[in-house]
């Protein structure tokens, strides 16, 4: 019975992710158009990948750094030093 709760929560979580991406891509995209600085956080790859689908299409001139699982120590170290 705890798998199947911890399992359909987990999907929940996923849908509510996919539900929010075109409000989060154009808030994103919109703060792009502003000039805005901004740091963005997310749970999901698949909204991380969105966002820089997006903004490579959209608005390839900003310069952005992604943190993520698939980044190593090394390259994580080298973005937060670049950003700072």
């Amino acid at each position: 019975k705890g798998l199947n709760n911890r399992g359909a929560l987990l999907e929940y979580f996923h849908e509510t992710c996919k539900a929010k991406l075109s409000a989060v891509r154009d808030y994103i995209l919109d703060l792009i158009e502003a000039d805005k600085k901004f740091l963005m956080f997310a749970h999901h790859k698949e909204m991380l990948d969105c966002v820089e689908d997006s903004i490579k299409s959209k608005a390839s001139h900003i310069e952005y750094i992604r943190i993520d699982g698939r980044t190593t120590s090394e390259q994580r170290n080298l973005f937060c030093n670049q950003f700072q």
